[in-house]
């Protein structure tokens, strides 16, 4: 093993920690800011893009133009609507400050992917701010590398951050590497770190989210995303901040692979209903669009009887049922009893029973699966809010469902500048993080497509920054 003095050492401007989006956006805006940048990626090329990779590639911003065919989106959104959506989902307790600052550069930050080659995809429905890009996840990784490599941008793959290297002041000036050659120092003027949560943990989820998360068994995105970037600026005195106790999720097919599974989630069930293995129903299912609770929603399956839960249609809704993975294969029958027997219901009497009642419960209205209609069960517990329509039309469908962990919601304390705060509430000096490894944005739930929002235009603040700063250190 080698000498600490003999570990070899490079020299850059600015130094990126994670080749996800948040670590892509700030790569790209540091080179734009006139200065030389590394990327560190613990995996190899063909994984390379964090959780994004693994997501279906929707991203929320403030949309001020009807949609076009040069820029399709679903519905005008205002920033206040983008802020009531923040504080809703997250009970009031998202960061005012880190809020206002991803609700009022959200959009410039997407016009600013068309720069690299960024197109925009007709959207899905599920309610007005979000935009697609073509291909996805993995498209718009695939995208931003693409952007990296052809302005020249390295980066190390299958290379391993070890741990911020600091001064006698404390200022972060490089970090220890791993590579397939040994160590290496990696010595810079600013170091960004975008190395994702602890979703792919089990110790540390264990330890901050307790049992039940610990046992999750799929996870979404990445295997890479293990903490270490989080760890890495605690023993440094980083301050952590945010919902340490929550996590992102999403109710996905229980068929699902259990790593890296991409987009296996169902949508549609607010159309339907939901019941657990006992054939009761445990959540309003249609309180509100798809993307504004359906975190909530994933995080109530993880809490039924074995993890699991069922959405039921019938021939009248199923086509709205949202299917992304082939492995999605409805489970069909023609009667009720039927399909609770090749579900694995427990009590098919009870499902029976439950279907009936809330099909008794539905009232007169028209439904309309594009807006909030209103159309709504009285006199059962859970209600149902909007969407109720009768389950009576055979043969009936269903898709098994749980909840895999995408991202966790608990990481480092930044400023609006994205530089890193230490438990003094100071800045780092030359350390920022962007992405989930960031706390304060995400409490309990979220607006869907605003993870990769935030990744984009805080990568795009911390990029700016770091170079400035790396300019100054040079004079």
């Amino acid at each position: 093993m080698l000498a600490i003095g003999d570990i070899p050492k490079e020299e850059h401007d600015v130094i990126v920690i994670g080749c996800g989006l948040a670590g892509l956006a700030s790569a790209l805006s540091a080179y734009e800011n006139g200065v030389e940048v590394v990327i560190v990626e613990k995996a190899t090329r063909a994984l390379a893009g964090g959780s994004g990779r693994f997501t279906d590639g929707v991203i929320r911003s403030v949309i001020k133009e009807p949609s076009s065919e040069k820029n399709p989106h679903t519905g005008i959104y205002s920033e206040e609507d983008f802020y009531d959506d923040l504080m809703k989902t997250t009970k009031g307790m998202c960061d005012p400050e880190l809020a206002e600052t991803l609700v009022k550069n959200s959009a410039s930050a997407l016009d600013w992917l068309l720069n690299f080659g960024v197109e925009w995809d007709i959207p899905r429905p599920g309610g007005p701010g979000r935009r697609t890009a073509k291909g996805g996840g993995e498209g718009l990784v695939e995208t931003l590398i693409s952007a990296a490599e052809k302005r020249g941008i390295k980066i190390l793959y299958e290379t391993r951050a070890i741990k911020l290297i600091v001064d006698k002041y404390m200022n972060v000036i490089g970090v220890r590497v791993l590579t397939k050659n040994g160590l290496l120092d990696l010595m810079g003027k600013a170091v960004i770190l975008a190395s994702g949560g602890f979703q792919a943990n089990p110790e540390m989820r264990t330890k901050y989210l307790g049992e039940t998360a610990g046992l999750i068994q799929i996870v979404r995105g990445t295997r890479h995303a293990t903490g270490e970037g989080i760890m890495m600026a605690l023993e440094i005195g980083a301050q952590p901040y945010g919902h340490w106790g929550g996590f992102h999720t999403a109710p996905i097919d229980a068929r699902s692979p259990k790593l890296e599974c991409g987009v296996t989630n169902i949508r549609g069930f607010e159309y339907g209903i939901l019941v657990n293995i006992y054939g009761e129903r445990f959540v309003d299912e249609g309180e509100n669009y798809y993307d504004l609770i359906y975190v909530d929603v994933a995080h109530k399956i993880i809490k039924q009887p074995g993890n699991l839960a069922f959405s039921i249609f019938d021939q009248k809704i199923k086509h709205l049922a949202l299917i992304h993975w082939a492995g999605s294969e409805a489970i069909v029958a023609d009667t009720l009893k039927e399909l609770a027997e090749r579900l694995g219901i427990l009590y098919p009497e009870r499902f029976e029973k439950t279907v009936n009642e809330f099909n008794a419960a539905v009232q007169p209205g028209e439904f309309n699966p594009k807006k909030l209609d209103g159309k709504c069960t009285i006199g059962i517990e859970p209600p149902k809010s909007n969407w109720a329509v009768p389950i009576d039309t055979p043969p009936y469908v269903s898709y098994p469902l749980t909840g895999g962990i995408t991202f966790t919601f608990g990481g480092l304390r930044i400023n609006t500048n994205a530089e890193v705060l230490d438990i003094t509430g100071k800045p780092i000096p030359g350390l920022y993080a962007v992405g989930e490894l960031t706390g304060g944005f995400f409490y309990h739930s979220y607006p869907g497509g605003s993870g990769i929002t935030r990744n984009l235009v805080f990568g795009r603040i911390a990029g700016k920054n770091a170079a400035e700063r790396a300019k100054c250190q040079k004079t």
